[in-house]
């Protein structure tokens, strides 16, 4: 009993301590209404109590003033009241034990049963060591087994790469020896063909040169003949330009005549024309015919020259004709 009278005192002190602290933060919050109670901010906390104050209680209704009665027991009644109270202290002190006793076998269940477990973890510990140990046994055998077996394997491969280096040995020095000979025999080609080259080129430059100056010859040669060729066709074509002229003007005279005529014989048109056409083809064809007897001694190249010249100087005297046909010999069609 004193030990739970204690407690609540505790308690009620603590929630006296704490009261306070939880007041002052909500009324620092809380805004002043117009409504409120109280007229002043510290009429708030009238009801408060400070920290460490003592906390005041309410006497029982038993020893008020107005209740006060005085009652005499007799020793009977007295000690049926005593051991009352005997009974309920041990009552309590009895189910206290039960509590402590019962927190104290929950705890050894919870240890007993802690126990229980480890035994079972430390026997699969044991278990999987053994089993460790037997599989650390069986990876030692045959890794023994492996190194063996890999020992001879790279004893084998000793022995092979030493006969296949002897003979890669060989090889290079004979491939070497070779690729000397090869070399040599290379440079000496090399240096023949060189030799060879040079000597035809020198024969080819010399035949190149001859030709140029065969060239350079001609070239003169033909520029002489062609200067001598165009004086030649300019007195030529010159005198072709004055049989051309004389040409016109008895053309001409021959069409006026053919006026003359018309005017003067009783015939048609259509005859006169015919027979003046008739006639100028024949003196036409006279002229032509006296004119390549002159020319017959120019080549080919000088009668083209001089065919461009008549050209043009026809061109500037008298449009082109498209009803009339080209005939066999261009000369006489621009004459």
């Amino acid at each position: 009993m004193d030990n739970t009278t204690n407690m609540s005192e505790g308690q009620d002190a603590q929630e006296g301590q704490e009261g306070p602290e939880v007041d002052n933060k909500k009324n620092k919050k809380k805004k002043r209404r117009a409504s409120s109670i109280s007229r002043h901010s510290r009429g708030a906390n009238s009801k408060s109590i400070r920290p460490g104050a003592q906390k005041s209680t309410f006497p029982p209704a038993s020893f008020t003033s107005n209740n006060v009665q005085t009652v005499q027991h007799t020793p009977k009644v007295e000690a049926q009241q005593q051991h009352r109270r005997d009974v309920h202290l041990l009552q309590m002190k009895l189910r206290y034990e039960q509590k402590k006793n019962a927190g104290t076998s929950q705890t050894v269940q919870q240890l007993t049963d802690g126990i229980q477990n480890l035994k079972e973890e430390r026997d699969n510990i044991i278990l999987m060591h053994k089993k460790e140990q037997q599989q650390l046994v069986a990876i030692q055998q045959s890794i023994e087994k492996d190194n063996k077996v890999l020992k001879d394997r790279i004893q084998r491969w000793q022995n092979f790469s030493s006969k296949k280096d002897a003979e890669i040995y060989k090889i290079k020095l004979s491939a070497a020896r070779r690729i000397a000979a090869l070399e040599k025999k290379s440079l000496m080609q090399l240096s023949q063909s060189q030799a060879l080259q040079y000597k035809n080129e020198r024969s080819h430059m010399k035949s190149v040169v001859a030709l140029q100056n065969e060239v350079n010859r001609v070239n003169r040669d033909a520029e002489k003949k062609l200067s001598r060729m165009e004086e030649e066709c300019k007195g030529k074509v010159e005198a072709a330009q004055a049989d051309k002229l004389a040409a016109v003007a008895e053309k001409n005279q021959a069409i006026v005549e053919k006026d003359n005529a018309m005017t003067r014989l009783p015939i048609s048109i259509k005859a006169a024309e015919h027979e003046a056409r008739r006639a100028e083809r024949q003196r036409m064809s006279l002229v032509c015919d006296s004119y390549k007897i002159k020319n017959s001694k120019l080549t080919k190249k000088s009668l083209n020259y001089c065919i461009v010249l008549i050209k043009q100087k026809s061109n500037q005297e008298k449009p082109f004709n498209r009803q009339t046909s080209l005939s066999s010999d261009p000369v006489t069609y621009w004459l």
